[in-house]
């Protein structure tokens, strides 16, 4: 059986502080995180083309008719709103 000592952890022989480890540790999970989000909108672009295409823009761009059209983003966050809490 493996015991895992206290203390021991990736840069523990680096010398290093523990702000230092930090940021460093913070900017690979965001580069991990944008190259991710960047790969599966690339994925997506790939995959949906033509008709499927349009009908996603078309429906992602609405806007209210009418003299309604600038209130389309207040509906849209309300709808959002309502639905994820």
């Amino acid at each position: 059986m493996m015991y895992c000592t206290v203390g021991v952890y990736l840069f523990h022989t680096a010398g290093l502080s523990d702000a230092a480890v930090g940021m460093i540790l913070l900017a690979v999970s965001l580069l991990t995180l944008c190259g991710s989000l960047v790969f599966v909108v690339k994925l997506l672009n790939s995959s949906l083309r033509g008709r499927v295409l349009s009908a996603v823009t078309s429906t992602v761009n609405a806007k209210l008719p009418g003299r309604a059209a600038c209130f389309t983003g207040y509906a849209c966050r309300d709808v959002s709103m309502k639905y994820f809490t």
